[in-house]
């Protein structure tokens, strides 16, 4: 079974060691200037161009975002599809040549981590069955009347997403599980800083463990089990894990909570035949490592 996966995909940046004068001379950007203006002492201030999906910001003299998707800026705007880790530097590389910038003086504001999987079913089967995730219950991505494409999780920092690319991606059963990090801090501990960081093996590496989280740590439920099957002890289990209720109260023990998880997958294993949580999990381990040593030889290749 083949299954899609991405290292990163969205990215915000803040443009550093640039003057903004030669983004507005670059052949590549239209920001609406007449040449008049761009000759002028002072220029009015915000001033937007997009080069393919990027989206670039002259909020000030000193001040520049760059906003967009790697992987739809490198396959034409469309990311359901694979987009490896050499692809990914070879996105960043182009991006800088074409904009005259360098990856290390790119500040990361946000990025998305994520990987796309092709499952053997519907993913809409796997989004209905999210519970919750760190004790926080799921809430729908769409806030219009239509039906959800799938979960998402706030926290202050980080935001995490289990969706559907079905429709997205014509067709094809693409489970979407996404890490957005809205404070750079929680990739601290990783060392990302700049877009130079996004192109270091050693690096993406370590990102790896913020996925493994949000899969280890997400909750999904099995329809498939005989509850008849069950004894009172085992029913009382998985009864209570399947309300995210139940979660919400003992999340504050941790003890607990990681006791009456490994008994609530316990009884999903043993009398479910569904199997989601760890077969999604062992799709992602199989891709990431074979998306990251395509090419072993390329460690990192960024124009610093």
């Amino acid at each position: 079974m083949p299954h899609h996966c991405q290292v990163y995909d969205f990215i915000s940046i803040q443009l550093t060691g640039i003057d903004y004068r030669e983004l507005l001379h670059n052949p590549y950007l239209d920001f609406g200037v007449e040449l008049k203006e761009l000759s002028a002492v002072y220029i009015e201030f915000p001033k937007t161009a997009k080069w393919r999906n990027m989206k670039i910001e002259i909020l000030g003299s000193d001040y520049i975002t760059l906003k967009g998707s790697l992987h739809k800026y490198w396959k034409g705007g469309y990311n359901f599809d694979d987009f490896s880790f050499s692809e990914a530097i070879l996105a960043i590389n182009d991006l800088c040549d074409k904009l005259k910038i360098k990856p290390k003086n790119c500040i990361l504001r946000n990025l998305e981590i994520g990987v796309n999987l092709l499952l053997p079913f519907n993913p809409k089967k796997a989004t209905d069955s999210l519970i919750c995730y760190k004790g926080k219950r799921f809430a729908p991505m769409n806030s219009t009347g239509r039906d959800s494409i799938g979960e998402k999780c706030s926290f202050q920092r980080y935001e995490i997403k289990i969706y559907n690319k079905r429709i997205m991606s014509g067709g094809q059963n693409i489970l979407r599980v996404e890490l957005k990090v809205v404070r750079m801090e929680h990739l601290k501990k990783a060392g990302f800083k700049t877009l130079a960081d996004l192109t270091r093996k050693a690096k993406i590496k370590k990102s790896k463990k913020f996925l493994i989280d949000i899969l280890d740590n997400t909750i999904f439920d099995d329809n498939s089990v005989d509850e008849s099957k069950l004894n009172n002890w085992e029913k009382d289990i998985f009864l209570n894990g399947r309300n995210p209720r139940f979660w919400e109260e003992i999340i504050k023990k941790p003890s607990l909570c990681f006791k009456k998880k490994a008994q609530f997958r316990k009884i999903v294993k043993q009398y479910g035949k569904e199997g989601i949580q760890p077969m999604i999990k062992g799709m992602f381990n199989n891709k990431w490592e074979e998306l990251l040593n395509e090419n072993p030889h390329l460690e990192s290749a960024s124009k610093v």
